[in-house]
């Protein structure tokens, strides 16, 4: 076979190449301007060849918002040999396409002045897929935290259920000989009283520091007690304001704290009275202790009534609770005190759940903390 031969086979073959493949191939002068147009390009973009030839490339595929970049990766290719460009480009019916597109500098010859070849690929189809995968990725992480949370949450579960097994059976152990100590301590502050005892200040001082332990120790009881076992809602319609007023009376009040009940005599709360008597109990005793004992400060109790709820706010203005701890605070078991449960506020919570309300914790470090108790208007107290 001769050489002239040879090359009109070789020519032959990278016509039919080019004619066969699913790609964009592409001739642009140095300007962009299109020189040739392959059968995969009209596949690509609907334009015939005929249509195509001496058309701008930045004009005929690219966004009008994106001609500026086509021209810069032409004079690219053409400066330093090669670009590529992954992004948009629009076919003739005003369809966006995602693709991949290469240019590179064929050198002139010396009948043939310098040329970019450009080939191109629809990755439209890869990118939707790419996006789906990312998507369900995205699900499956979701899912996954979703299933963990979960896991963690039947774990503390487990663990809290055996607790309050445990906790049940100990504070029944627990009731009668703290009920006789009480006993106890009040038969000996009578004796005490009337043989004058209770004079010494010093001696005044214990007893009424023994009752307030064993006073603490009962409300803990309480507290155990009402988290590990549920009995069924007792609802009656009460005035929030003597159920406040009866609440606080059993509450001790530090000399450097303030307690100031203000909410209006007209409001009836219908709910289960001694739950709810727990409930403000609890947040009261937390506004109390976060007050310091130097500085001093206040615990106000306000209330009010719209249409559809009864809100009940309890302030205090002690140290508040730091960002870190506010999402926390709820969990039972949780605390930060040396003695505490921490069961009061996931009591609360508890309580509030039960009466269809809820609970809010606002606090800022330094300034105090504001919880309000949201209860659904009943009907009967409507």
């Amino acid at each position: 076979m001769s050489a002239s031969r040879d090359h009109v086979d070789s020519t032959a073959y990278c016509e039919a190449l080019v004619e066969s493949t699913m790609d964009a191939l592409v001739a642009l002068s140095t300007e962009g301007a299109i020189v040739s147009w392959n059968w995969g390009a009209m596949r690509m973009f609907g334009h015939r060849a005929e249509h195509a030839i001496d058309k701008s490339i930045a004009e005929l595929l690219f966004l009008a918002e994106h001609r500026a970049i086509a021209t810069s990766l032409v004079e690219e290719a053409a400066g330093t040999g090669y670009a590529t460009y992954e992004g948009r480009a629009v076919d003739r019916s005003g369809s966006v396409l995602q693709i991949e597109l290469v240019m590179k500098r064929v050198d002139a010859t010396s009948d043939r002045p310098p040329w970019i070849a450009m080939s191109i690929r629809d990755a439209t189809e890869r990118t939707r897929l790419m996006q789906e995968i990312f998507e369900q990725n995205r699900k499956l992480e979701e899912t996954l935290a979703r299933l963990q949370e979960t896991q963690a949450s039947l774990s503390r579960a487990e663990r809290l259920a055996v607790a309050g097994e445990v906790a049940a059976s100990v504070c029944h152990d627990l009731r009668n000989p703290l009920g006789a100590a009480r006993n106890a301590l009040e038969f000996l502050g009578r004796r005490m009283l009337a043989a004058g005892v209770l004079e010494d200040a010093k001696v005044a001082k214990q007893h009424e520091l023994m009752k307030a332990q064993l006073a603490a120790c009962h409300r803990i009881l309480h507290d155990v007690l009402d988290r590990v076992r549920e009995r069924p809602l007792e609802l009656a319609g009460v005035p929030l304001r003597e159920l406040v007023e009866a609440t606080i009376a059993l509450v001790q009040v530090p000399a450097h704290v303030t307690l100031a009940n203000e909410v209006p005599d007209d409001i009836v709360l219908e709910c289960d009275a001694n739950l709810v008597k727990r409930c403000i109990m609890n947040v009261v005793h937390n506004g109390i202790e976060a007050i310091s004992t130097i500085r001093g400060g206040a615990v106000r109790i306000e209330g009010s009534k719209a249409p559809d709820h009864i809100l009940l706010v309890i302030a205090d203005d002690g140290a508040g609770i730091p960002d870190a701890l506010l999402a926390r605070v709820r969990e039972p078991l949780f605390t930060t005190k040396t003695h505490g449960t921490g069961l009061g506020l996931a009591i609360a919570s508890n309580v509030m759940a039960r009466h269809e309300g809820d609970l809010d914790i606002q606090s800022e470090v330094d300034k105090g903390t504001t919880v309000r108790l949201r209860f659904p208007v009943r009907s009967a107290a409507a």
